[in-house]
């Protein structure tokens, strides 16, 4: 026995003993101790090997126990196989070698790279390196560069053409759609792929709805890097449930073109709880990528108490670069119908939106009252005005019937209540030094009786002015005036008249640190109101006032990795007015608001008394 070999050994004598093989056959072993067993025909180590072979194979393990008559190397502990002519790298715990058959056993969990585009996670993989194959019979995850995730429950790997082979495979791709296929072949290389049994879920925000569960099934798959073909296909995108879906559409054949991201289907039937309801020879939709293609968008089934059964198949128009119309035909199995439309246009500094729809019975022996809706918004930015930036919106809102949009659950981005409709035009303009809001608005409460469900405000004015430049002051002086008039629940009326008038001085930094500042503001609220058949009046007109001087200290620790800040303050708030009771209104102080000189935000009153108040 021989210990202690701490040199490159190239064994002569594997040279001299093995008359049948080549040199190419042959092992290097690069070690700190190397035993020689029965009379050179083993040899072992437990204390770190290197082995390099003459066909470009690089070995390193922990152990290792070569037996030369059976051609057999053992191999333990932390072992990376570096197949440098097939480019690949096996790396695992226990592996067995047949030389002389070019075979390699790996056992337990092993990991497989493939000249750094395929990664395998496998367990007790054999790898045939004569005929460049790769198997496992244990399942498997193989992730290629392009962010593909496969799952299979065993698997045979073609090194030649990366051809993959499995069975029970689920594919899992980057944009988080799973298919399910029970057998699998197909190249990696090339994308191209052929499966049975398929089953694909798409990612529940695929189509627009994450509360969705779209899904196809089929019979076999086709794809490669232009199109997938499904035949006998089926399609749906509602909640898994017990029992067959509301609604499906089945095809002979569904056909995917990646190129023009359409989704074709062939002899296709929209069914209803399985029963087929309308057959399209030729059906299609753009796929889950597109944002803007003309063609049918996934069809919609409601299942109501209230209005039974329905189905919307929305056809989705491009009219021309920037407009755009979608048609939403709703049938329900009472042979009512609902049609719906809705139309988009975007120009430069001009946007559109409408959407309207009609209710209607199509039954010749039974008459029901027609229901429809309105609803509009227009936006356009106007140039060359008094402002910098102007806008002027209008929005119009309007049903004809009280329970419409509520009982039919009508769908728009433009609805926001199905009960309060809101008209307005409003003007919005920004200057450098003042700006302007006007507007005149409408509601009607539609959970109201006839004659108070109707509100107007009008006018609805807000200005506001910095005076810093033209009075050329020691600090900023704005002012901010409103004028409000509504009109709502048939006799009751308010006006109001608000003239603000706020100072805030420059901060003063003294020797010592302490920084100071004060404000001022004077209000003067107008107010008026009626109530009742008589007009009974209540006017008020007041001049308030209020005061606010603050002192603070800015302290700041520098370290290494961060700094600290801390910044104790005191104020002292003055008024000679009473605090309005606003005890039902929504307000609240907190840390962002305890320091504001407008702090509890009540047009046209102030917060009365004295009060000093600390913070840090």
């Amino acid at each position: 026995m021989i210990k202690n070999i701490k040199i490159l050994v190239l064994f002569f004598f594997i040279i001299l003993n093995f008359d049948s093989k080549s040199i190419a056959d042959e092992f290097y072993f690069e070690g700190n101790e190397i035993e020689i067993l029965n009379n050179g025909n083993r040899l072992i180590s437990n204390k770190g090997v290197k082995i390099t072979s003459a066909d470009n194979i690089v070995i390193t393990a922990e152990e290792f126990d070569y037996n030369k008559l059976k051609s057999e190397l053992l191999l333990n502990g932390n072992i990376i196989i570096n197949d440098i002519d097939n480019k690949t790298i096996i790396k695992t715990n226990k592996i067995k070698y047949l030389k002389n058959k070019e075979e390699i056993y790996t056992y337990g969990e092993s990991e497989i790279d493939i000249e750094e585009k395929y990664s395998f996670k496998s367990k007790d993989v054999v790898f045939f390196r004569e005929k460049k194959e790769i198997k496992s019979n244990f399942k498997t995850i193989i992730i290629d560069n392009d962010g593909n995730n496969f799952i299979t429950e065993k698997f045979l790997f073609l090194l030649e053409d990366k051809t993959l082979k499995g069975e029970k495979v689920i594919l899992k791709d980057i944009a988080g759609n799973k298919t399910s296929l029970e057998s699998f072949f197909g190249s990696l290389k090339n994308k191209e792929f052929f499966g049975k049994d398929v089953k694909v879920n798409f990612d529940n925000k695929s189509f627009g709805n994450a509360e969705n569960e779209p899904r196809m099934y089929g019979n076999t798959l086709k794809t490669n890097q232009n199109e997938s073909v499904i035949s006998k296909g089926i399609f749906t995108t509602c909640k898994k449930r017990k029992g067959c879906p509301p609604w499906t559409i089945k095809a002979k054949e569904i056909h995917h073109d990646k190129k023009k991201k359409i989704i074709n289907y062939r002899n296709a039937w929209l069914e209803v709880y399985d029963r087929p309801i309308i057959y399209f020879p030729k059906f299609f939709h753009p796929d889950p990528t597109v944002k803007r293609q003309s063609g049918f968008l996934i069809p919609r089934f409601t299942d109501s108490g209230n209005t039974g059964t329905s189905i919307q198949i929305p056809y989705f128009k491009v009219l021309d670069i920037n407009k755009d119309m979608t048609i939403k035909p709703r049938l329900f199995t009472n042979q009512s119908l609902i049609l719906q439309s809705e139309y988009r246009e975007v120009e430069k500094n001009y946007t559109h939106i409408m959407d309207f729809s009609i209710f209607t019975s199509i039954l010749s022996n039974k008459h029901q009252t027609s229901k429809s809706h309105f609803y509009s918004n227009t936006v356009l930015d106007l140039e060359n005005s008094f402002f910098e930036d102007s806008t002027l919106n209008v929005n119009l809102e309007q049903t004809t019937n009280d329970t419409y949009l509520k009982k039919y659950k009508i769908n728009s981005p433009l609805i926001k209540s199905e009960t309060l409709m809101h008209s307005f035009l409003q003007y919005d303009g920004y200057g450098d030094t003042s700006s302007l809001n006007l507007s005149v608005e409408t509601y009607e409460d539609l959970t109201k009786n006839t004659h108070d469900r109707y509100e107007v405000i009008f006018p609805n004015i807000k200005y506001s002015k910095n005076l810093d430049d033209a009075l050329n002051l020691n600090g900023s002086l704005n002012l901010n005036s409103s004028v409000y008039q509504k009109q709502y629940e048939t006799n009751k009326y308010e006006q109001s008249f608000i003239n603000n008038f706020s100072y805030s001085s420059p901060s003063k930094f003294k020797e010592n640190g302490l920084v100071t500042d004060y404000k001022l503001s004077l209000i003067n609220p107008n107010e008026r109101k009626k109530t009742g058949s008589k007009n009974e009046s209540n006017s008020k007109s007041q001049l308030l006032s209020k005061f606010m001087y603050s002192m603070s200290y800015p302290l700041k620790k520098e370290t290494d990795l961060y700094n600290n800040f801390l910044t104790p303050t005191l104020s002292y708030r003055f008024s000679p007015n009473i605090t309005k009771n606003i005890s039902n209104a929504d307000r609240r102080l907190d840390a962002s608001t305890i320091n504001s000189f407008e702090r509890i935000s009540e047009s046209g009153a102030v917060e009365g008394g004295t009060k000093f108040d600390f913070w840090s």
